[in-house]
């Protein structure tokens, strides 16, 4: 019998196929897997705020604080010394024994949220004792701690700052509207000239107004610790004070309740322009970060 082999133009067509499936399909694999690990961080999201709610019933119906200490302070807290990271015990750490899991601090699509990423102290040196680990992994958490409404800093001496940090949680009472306020949001540590992550993330999150605070106060501005106005360049990591969209365009919070969501990041500075150094008025309606007229 006579053989026939595929003609060069048949092999061609069949190569054509296959290449027009593989560039309609591979992007809707690529798109899927990006939805799972978005699925994946609103889930550890949620276990997050679920475990911090259950801290609050073990300590006083208040929120834990962005950072405790043995001693009762954090000194030089932005250089940590050995002797911090012994004594300090970042909100991370302290809602453990009711997570059971320091990996769901961590974002699935930050491409930093790695062990010899998060590990670092903040000089850089990679940490080899587990405490310490642990410790510096909550200080690179992606859940940016809403800390100036939910657990304020302040500190003993304006003029030795960062020296003698203190954070109280505020009880969950003071939160007039637990469902929209922000308890951790999607953070980021820092990034390159180019806009990308680096670093893993970051334990607190800005709110959008400069250091006069919201029209009115609901804290004392002479003594809460705050890191100034969101920055306009797109490229810098306080662009949404260090709130990170690493599914760009979309972020993802815990709110005081428990819930979690994920909303447009344009959604952070709603009811307040982060163009603005102070924020003259506040739209109560859009704003996420808490102090809602009760």
């Amino acid at each position: 019998m006579k053989r026939r082999a595929f003609t060069l133009i048949e092999l061609l067509v069949v190569i054509a196929i296959i290449a027009i499936l593989a560039a309609i399909l591979f992007p809707v694999f690529a798109r899927a897997k990006v939805q799972a690990q978005k699925t994946a961080n609103l889930n550890n999201l949620k276990q997050d705020g679920l475990g911090t709610i259950s801290y609050t019933a073990d300590y006083d119906d208040s929120f834990p604080p962005l950072q405790s200490a043995v001693n009762g302070y954090s000194e030089d807290v932005l250089g940590a010394t050995a002797t911090v990271v012994n004594n300090t015990r970042p909100r991370g750490v302290l809602i453990q024994p009711y997570t059971k899991n320091y990996l769901l601090l961590r974002h699935p699509l930050d491409p930093q949220a790695k062990d010899s990423t998060l590990y670092r102290a903040f000089d850089g040196t990679l940490q080899t004792v587990a405490l310490n680990q642990q410790i510096f992994a909550s200080y690179r958490t992606n859940h940016g701690y809403n800390y100036y409404t939910l657990a304020p800093m302040t500190v003993n001496n304006i003029a030795t700052f960062p020296n003698q940090i203190y954070s109280f949680g505020r009880r969950t009472t003071a939160i007039t509207e637990p469902a929209r306020t922000i308890m951790h949001v999607d953070s980021v540590w820092d990034t390159t000239t180019a806009g990308a992550p680096i670093g893993g993330g970051n334990w607190f999150a800005q709110l959008p107004w400069g250091a006069s605070g919201p029209p009115g106060g609901f804290f004392s501005a002479a003594v809460v610790v705050y890191f100034g106005p969101w920055q306009a360049a797109v490229t810098d990591p306080f662009r949404f004070g260090y709130a990170w969209d690493f599914d760009k365009g979309v972020v993802q919070m815990a709110m005081s309740d428990g819930s979690a969501k994920t909303l447009n990041v344009n959604a952070l500075g709603g009811g307040c322009s982060p163009s603005k150094e102070a924020c003259t008025t506040v739209d109560w309606s859009r704003f996420l970060w808490g102090g809602h007229p009760g």
